[in-house]
């Protein structure tokens, strides 16, 4: 009986030693999950942030780009408009100065016609030769304007292709690891499960 005893005792003993040594390597491996959870966490924290902030930025500049547009395109129109009047009256040899004159007169009771200086024997032709330098200085402010159009649609372009990637990036890094951090929980949960398991098994073999 004695011999029975020890020998009960021996494998007893043997079993307690392979029971803590599985309960130390799951209680390992869940402190090492946890810490895992712990950094997909801050990682999650960190790539919500960044995309709410690229968010705003990128809001910003289309806000920005927009109106920067519009008002390029507001004074191209402008510009063609002057350009238009302009070349049409001096490309008309025989063009007459027409001046608007307005229904209202000034506070002194003029008119522009009243203060139109009468110097013009003949008919009113331009001056020719400085009307090159105007048209042609509307025609380079034409061409800025055409010039800022143009960089700035491809910029926002750009800038949206650019924002548009890093959103799906983002989106998908973060669904990733959300996932990861789902599926570590899991693991923490089954875990636990097997060290109470191992901890009702020791008091077995320890009684």
């Amino acid at each position: 009986a004695m011999a029975d005893a020890i020998s009960s005792r021996d494998d007893a003993n043997a079993e307690i030693e392979g029971l803590n040594a599985k309960k130390t390597r799951k209680e390992a491996k869940t402190q090492t999950t946890k810490d895992e959870i712990a950094q997909l966490s801050e990682e999650i924290s960190m790539l919500k942030k960044g995309l709410m902030e690229a968010t705003e930025l990128r809001q910003a500049e289309e806000q920005e780009n927009k109106e920067t547009l519009e008002t390029a395109k507001e004074g191209k129109a402008s510009v063609e408009l002057a350009l238009k009047v302009l070349s049409e009256f001096y490309k008309s040899a025989g063009a007459e100065l027409l001046q608007y004159v307005p229904p209202n007169s000034d506070r002194e009771g003029k008119t522009v016609g009243d203060r139109a200086p009468e110097i013009f024997d003949d008919k009113y032709r331009g001056d020719q030769s400085s009307s090159k330098g105007i048209i042609g200085l509307l025609e380079v402010i034409l061409s800025d304007f055409d010039r800022t159009i143009d960089k700035v649609t491809y910029e926002e372009k750009l800038s949206a292709e650019a924002f548009n990637k890093l959103k799906k990036d983002s989106e998908t890094s973060i669904k990733e690891k959300n996932k990861s951090k789902s599926d570590k929980e899991d693991l923490i949960k089954s875990l636990a499960s097997d060290i109470l398991d191992l901890q009702n098994s020791l008091k077995d073999q320890t009684k």
